[in-house]
């Protein structure tokens, strides 16, 4: 009974929210309308749920002193004075605002900054001309880095309009076919939920 009622209730919203969208039906629309009314609320207990597990977790690690209990540390002390400080003194305060624009921003900006070498060094290993594939990619991006480069129009004057075709033409095609795909699998995935088939939201391994 406890993973029938959360497939029923799974197929139940689901089904009204595909009859609201494609059907016209007002008591449809009247139904989704209160579902949707309910995010709110669910979003924060999702958040309530995610704050105990995050110091339940972090806490369990510095009282076992696991591997890295130190920064476990360090994350629930930064999250507790935060937490203190929107409470008390407020969201648009000094000190908050200090924190949010000389800690969090800053970190945020390390990890992508981190993430260019990341996609840098990806790049290395893909442009090797090892096949056909790899060269079409190699030389496609060569062009297009020439054509957004004042350097290109040295190399041909028509170098900005082959980089802007590449773009346009069989980038898009590119990206057309990849969104259409991941529609399909997005509706076969959502279809799969409802029907019961994919249980991984109830803790079920497939």
């Amino acid at each position: 009974m406890k993973n029938l009622l959360p497939l029923l209730i799974t197929f139940f919203i689901g089904a009204i929210m595909m009859i609201e969208f494609f059907v016209v039906a007002p008591w449809a629309g009247t139904v989704s309308g209160l579902i949707r009314s309910w995010t709110p609320m669910i979003t924060a207990f999702t958040v309530l749920v995610g704050t105990a597990n995050l110091i339940l977790v972090h806490g369990k690690n510095v009282n076992r002193k696991a591997l890295g209990w130190y920064k476990s540390i360090l994350l629930l002390a930064s999250f507790l004075v935060t937490i203190g400080l929107g409470l008390t003194v407020g969201q648009n305060s000094e000190p908050y605002l200090f924190i949010f624009d000389n800690i969090l921003n800053s970190t945020g900006s390390t990890m992508f900054s981190l993430t260019a070498f990341y996609i840098g060094s990806s790049a290395f290993r893909a442009f090797r001309a090892m096949n056909l594939h790899a060269t079409i990619l190699l030389v496609s991006g060569a062009m297009v880095m020439l054509g957004r480069v004042p350097i290109g129009e040295y190399v041909s004057r028509s170098m900005p309009d082959i980089a802007q075709w590449i773009m346009d033409v069989p980038n898009v095609a590119g990206q057309r076919g990849i969104m259409i795909a991941m529609g399909i699998g997005f509706v076969s995935q959502c279809l799969r939920v409802l029907l019961g088939y994919s249980r991984r939201h109830l803790g079920a391994t497939e």
